[in-house]
């Protein structure tokens, strides 16, 4: 039934998202960036990031086609506290199946998959996908905003273990004294950036009914995102190691 279950969401989400972009097929795409929310779904920060990069590829005059950009909203395919990251995991599974079914061509560059709270889990099977499908051809970039890490019940220290795995460049925003489990810790695989003590937080208000669990969503929207490019005009693809970059595994306090 589990698995009847994974593969219903996974098909309806495909059906979905290429109901919900018909043109992806005809448009000569080079560079996308997928955000996944959380469990309660988009909301005002998801919107805030959105704008964000668009707003940042406007400003640096993008010289290759516009971005793909958008925030994909997975709430209606989560299920149970226990199933939620199985559910993501399908979610990200499927969308990089529906992108790369219509890239006949091998013209995807570089995407961009960012995950936030549990949609950690989405952004995290997406951007493995997406490696997988490209035949590694495509850079991929995976964003943590203070991901939650564990898998079912049996799946404590999952993200630890396998979050930033088989991606180009990962990296991890995290707070660590926010209430939610299996978020406050930093991952081996991602360069981690720790904002628990950033100046910028005392200003920081969360959203209604929310904690400060949303602030690395937050942070990462406001101050710490920007669009890098290349000296051809491009986006520019970040790896560990590259002068500017961090490792996995380095711990940065902002």
């Amino acid at each position: 039934m589990f698995g009847s279950r994974v593969e219903a969401i996974k098909k309806e989400t495909k059906e979905l998202f290429s109901s919900v972009n018909p043109n992806l097929k005809s448009t000569m795409l080079q560079d996308m960036v997928l955000i996944f929310p959380g469990a309660g779904g988009a909301d005002d920060l998801t919107s805030e990031l959105e704008s964000k990069i668009k707003n940042c590829d406007e400003i640096v005059q993008l010289k290759n086609a516009p971005r793909f950009i958008q925030v994909w909203d997975w709430k209606q395919f989560r299920g149970s506290v226990m199933s939620a990251a199985f559910d993501g995991e399908a979610v990200g599974e499927a969308v990089a199946e529906a992108i790369f079914c219509n890239d006949s061509k091998g013209q995807i560059r570089s995407i961009h998959s960012i995950g936030i709270s549990v949609g950690g889990f989405a952004g995290h099977a997406f951007a493995k996908q997406c490696k997988i499908l490209s035949g590694s051809k495509t850079h991929v970039r995976l964003t943590l905003l203070d991901p939650f890490c564990s898998r079912g019940l049996l799946g404590v220290g999952y993200g630890a273990k396998y979050f930033g795995q088989g991606v180009d460049y990962a990296e991890q925003y995290l707070n660590t004294d926010d209430p939610v489990p299996t978020t406050n810790d930093p991952l081996p695989l991602c360069a981690v950036f720790d904002i628990t003590k950033a100046k910028e937080r005392s200003s920081f208000v969360p959203p209604e009914g929310d904690s400060m669990h949303s602030w690395p969503l937050a942070y990462f929207a406001r101050y710490a995102y920007q669009t890098q490019l290349e000296n051809n005009g491009k986006v520019l693809l970040l790896n560990h190691g590259d002068l500017g970059t961090s490792n996995r595994g380095d711990i940065q306090q902002l």
